[in-house]
């Protein structure tokens, strides 16, 4: 599906590669395929002999071959009209999408300890972390977990008695000495040091920090927040797919998480979000809202219905790979609307975008036409 192949065919290396690169930034899945995930040889074994062997042999499809494999090439059986292909595919997402969600959430719920301390030692010179001794502690986590580090999601492997790796979703590089050094200074962990990191739970994420430093300064306006730090300052937690929605609702609540670049997203989901001036942002609902719809009513209605609408802006979902926080612009009151399916909102920021942040944000410069010379309406539409 990643690689628009369905219908069609991939081999198996492709495939292998693909789901090497997916199946990293699942923690659950990366846990299950374990060395598996390192080893092309082994990753090709194991999906020749599980999926592609159940989906070949019809398993859960009433006997319907819908998959053939042979001479290391996956492809499908069927066919589908001309024109319908990228319907078809949207629907399968959805539909991937829904199931991957689930089974991360189902399989992969943590009931750990809310806060584990780890003092900083050295393996060889590099250093690393020590767990506390698990027959005197509950709830440690062993194998890849899902944290956060300096504000970038990443994926700590939790193994016996330490923590020795820590890695971004899409790089192979272990951070975790860098990371250490870079709060500690280059002796973190050396003899005679006493330094301490805590991974504190959030839901189904760890924080990890310096011990002390997960307490928060409270939300502030214009600051860059990873996405995971969000909920906890509004007093709540993701729960299953939200912490990939641009929408989150809760009791009185409505935050937006928009993503200005759409490059990489469906055409059908290219949404025409942006700030029109320093004080005023546009927005598009998802194509299925309507006006008289509870969503449509609670926009529009929102200070009537006592809803605090909060927004939350970043110009690229990732940067050279590494997951982009979410700069917090405050809260949000209802200007004007227009259009169904989807709607489009305009809003009245409550401060203005400080000016050094325009270019960032993608905020229109609202001093580029003053001067000496006016421009009139229709020379400003030929401009």
């Amino acid at each position: 599906l990643a690689e628009g192949r369905i219908p069609g065919s991939i081999s198996i290396n492709a495939l292998a590669a693909r789901i090497r690169e997916i199946a990293r930034r699942y923690s659950v899945v990366r846990s299950e395929l374990g060395s598996a995930l390192e080893n092309p040889d082994d990753l090709r074994q194991l999906l020749e002999e599980h999926p592609i062997n159940a989906w070949v042999g019809a398993r859960g499809t009433s006997g319907t071959q819908y998959f053939t494999y042979a001479d290391g090439l996956l492809a499908t059986t069927f066919t589908l009209p001309e024109g319908q292909h990228e319907a078809a595919r949207e629907l399968v997402q959805e539909i991937v999408d829904w199931r991957l969600a689930m089974y991360v959430r189902r399989v992969g719920a943590m009931v750990g300890a809310d806060r584990i301390v780890c003092k900083v030692s050295h393996s060889s010179g590099t250093p690393i972390l020590f767990l506390p001794p698990r027959e005197r502690m509950a709830g440690i986590p062993l194998g890849w977990i899902d944290i956060i580090a300096d504000g970038v999601p990443a994926q700590a492997n939790f193994v016996k008695i330490a923590v020795n790796v820590v890695q971004q979703a899409d790089h192979d590089g272990n951070t975790l000495p860098d990371l250490l050094k870079r709060w500690f200074g280059p002796n973190a962990g050396q003899p005679g040091t006493t330094h301490a990191v805590e991974f504190v739970r959030d839901g189904e994420v760890y924080t990890l920090a310096p011990v002390g430093a997960n307490e928060e300064a409270g939300l502030q306006t214009w600051k860059a927040y990873p996405r995971a730090k969000v909920p906890p300052l509004f007093g709540f937690a993701f729960q299953g797919w939200e912490a990939q929605s641009g929408v989150v609702e809760r009791e009185g609540l409505f935050l937006l998480f928009v993503t200005l670049d759409k490059t990489e997203q469906p055409e059908a989901h290219r949404y025409d979000d942006g700030f029109v001036s320093p004080t005023e942002f546009r927005w598009q609902s998802q194509n299925r809202t309507t006006r008289e719809s509870a969503v449509g009513q609670k926009i529009a209605n929102h200070a009537a219905q006592d809803v605090s609408v909060q927004l939350f802006v970043r110009t690229q979902g990732k940067i050279r790979g590494q997951t982009q926080p979410f700069t917090y612009c405050g809260p949000l009151t209802f200007e004007r609307w227009e259009g169904d399916k989807p709607i489009t909102v305009w809003w009245k920021l409550s401060e203005t975008v400080p000016e050094r942040l325009w270019p960032k944000l993608r905020v229109p410069d609202a001093t580029r036409n003053t001067g000496s010379s006016e421009l009139t309406s229709e020379d400003d539409m030929n401009v």
